[in-house]
């Protein structure tokens, strides 16, 4: 009776300990501010962010902290359920995620800088960096001779400033929060220069891949709602682009002055087809085919702006133009939403008038893999004369009594700008200084 017993609560302790165990068992490495210790507990915010997406799909989890290439090490032999945050370079396998944190890249130098992402341009300038961190892979990996290793951030920094290493990279982010590195670094000469965005994922064992198929779809659904990514343009990137799109909005401009075009979508659609047009646009543009769908992507507004988008060689990765009702009227690649009345690119420009123009915050697109943001401009210009339209139907004379006016016939027009890709062209073209 005794050993059933005894046997009973060993089975009823076994049971409670296999309930207490987490479902993932996952690692990451000492990175402040993404993941840090305080008073023996992991925090930071990508720490939250995976917290916040496991709790949402109802799973227990354990985090420990790992040198980052053990961890992967550990993870290709499944002994552990995941690794957060692995940069694109960490990359081997498909087992990972859309970014959960994004990092802003520069060089931190007491020389001035020619290329950023030249090696040999740091000829006998002594690089620094924090030993098995992203940064220093990524220098390794591009050939750059890392002449000291450190094993913190703090340590890498009063090595710069000392004078004991020339050159660094530092997080923008990570800077623009820390008041007291400002302060540190404006005793020495330092010169700043933009590299790239540096984005960072979370990867699943293989085995937890096959118990769980849809685990990585239903982990990148979270993310928007735990952790809305984006990065803040300073001014003087914003500048940048202002400037980089001046001659798009320019030939634009001239384009729409020379070309008679619809005013806008309710001089072609009554006003009751308009309370049904968003759900029109988006079955016919599932399909690619449909009348509404067919006149927005065909015309020969949507053909100039696919035209303008094709020139940018990749740093244009959309064009919209938005009519004063607040609905898309020729656009370079096909949209969610047709109105765009209720969008921030059109309630912060709109309203101003003609010359006003808005700067969204940098987003991640996971569709292109692309660091981008919308700029848009208010734009008014002097409508083409009626005579040049010869169709004498109803709907066109319509068109024509609406071109006739000097109003305005687009009231917004927004561009997709992959900013990665403007500044490094900046950098290399000496246009603009990045960093105050």
């Amino acid at each position: 009776m005794k050993i059933i017993i005894y046997m009973a609560a060993v089975l009823f302790i076994t049971n409670a300990v296999a309930n207490e165990r987490p479902d993932f068992e996952l690692a990451t490495y000492n990175a402040p501010p993404y993941q840090f210790i305080e008073n023996k507990v992991i925090k930071g915010i990508t720490v939250s962010t995976v917290q916040c997406i496991f709790h949402k799909l109802n799973k227990k989890i354990s985090i420990d902290f790992y040198p980052l290439k053990r961890s992967l090490r550990e993870l290709a032999r499944n002994n552990i359920s995941g690794v957060f945050p692995i940069s694109p370079d960490d990359k081997t396998y498909m087992n990972t995620s859309t970014p959960i944190s994004i990092e802003k890249w520069y060089w931190l130098t007491n020389f001035p800088l020619a290329d950023q992402n030249n090696a040999k341009g740091f000829n006998k300038k002594l690089i620094g960096a924090v030993n098995g961190s992203p940064a220093h892979n990524w220098l390794l990996k591009n050939k750059f001779s890392v002449a000291v290793s450190v094993t913190t951030r703090e340590q890498l920094l009063n090595m710069f400033i000392a004078g004991r290493v020339d050159a660094i990279i530092i997080d923008d982010n990570e800077a623009n929060r820390d008041i007291e590195f400002h302060q540190m670094i404006r005793s020495v000469e330092h010169n700043w220069q933009f590299i790239k965005f540096e984005s960072h994922h979370f990867a699943f064992s293989d085995e937890v891949l096959n118990e769980n198929i849809n685990i990585v779809e239903q982990f990148n659904e979270n993310i928007p709602s735990c952790n809305p990514l984006s990065l803040r343009l300073s001014h003087n990137e914003q500048q940048l682009l202002i400037n980089y799109l001046t001659p798009y909005l320019e030939k634009l401009s001239h384009y729409l002055n020379a070309t008679a075009h619809p005013t806008k979508l309710s001089d072609v659609f009554s006003a009751q087809e308009l309370t049904t047009l968003d759900k029109l646009w988006q079955t016919q543009a599932k399909q690619q085919d449909g009348s509404l769908y067919n006149f927005i992507t065909t015309s020969q507004l949507s053909v100039f702006l696919s035209q303008l988008q094709n020139d940018s060689k990749g740093a244009v990765t959309e064009i919209i133009a938005i009519d004063n009702g607040g609905y898309t009227i020729g656009l370079s690649k096909d949209t969610t939403d047709l109105f765009q009345g209720d969008e921030p690119q059109f309630l912060n420009t709109f309203p101003g008038g003609a010359g006003t123009f808005y700067i969204s915050d940098i987003k991640y697109d996971a569709s292109t893999q692309v660091f981008q943001s919308q700029v848009s401009f208010a734009l008014a210009y002097q409508t083409a004369d009626a005579d040049k339209t010869v169709n004498k139907d109803s709907k066109n004379e319509r068109r024509d009594n609406s071109l006739s006016n000097n109003d305005l016939s687009v009231a917004v027009v927004t561009f997709g700008v992959n900013v990665e890709k403007v500044i490094q062209a900046s950098n290399n073209n000496s246009m603009l200084a990045i960093k105050q």
